[in-house]
């Protein structure tokens, strides 16, 4: 299911966003980045990153969708972080994808913000699941 909404929800984002959106974007990654920094992955800034593009996109039903989701997305996220803490540059790996999907948003590139949000996603469901094996 995030897989659909979320990429369109980027894309959106990058097209629709203001600055009071964007600055939660930013906001939400700075947070990521202080826990990457102390190798570790805070599921609640992960989240509200993920919030913010679907706020910042303008269209109340995606936030709306990821608040319905956040106790399975969070799930998830608890999992995808454990897994990636297993590797030396995991958490920095991840990070650096959630960077340049921000990018994307603030440059306005909808086509871009949009793969790179799919191409995030499926490699954390990827990961997750090899990780599980």
């Amino acid at each position: 299911f995030r897989l659909t909404i979320e990429p369109e929800a980027a894309a959106w984002a990058a097209r629709r966003h203001d600055a009071e959106r964007l600055q939660t974007i930013e906001t939400a990654l700075e947070e990521m980045h202080a826990a990457t920094l102390d190798h570790e992955h805070r599921e609640d800034a992960d989240f509200n990153f993920h919030l913010s593009i679907a706020e910042a996109a303008n269209n109340h039903y995606y936030a709306s969708s990821m608040q319905a989701l956040k106790e399975h997305i969070g799930v998830g996220m608890k999992f995808h972080g454990a897994s990636v803490k297993r590797e030396t540059a995991g958490l920095t790996r991840v990070f650096a994808e959630h960077e340049a999907i921000a990018d994307a948003i603030v440059a306005r590139d909808g086509t871009k913000a949009r793969q790179l949000m799919l191409d995030h996603l499926t490699g954390s469901r990827d990961r997750l699941f090899q990780a599980t094996r």
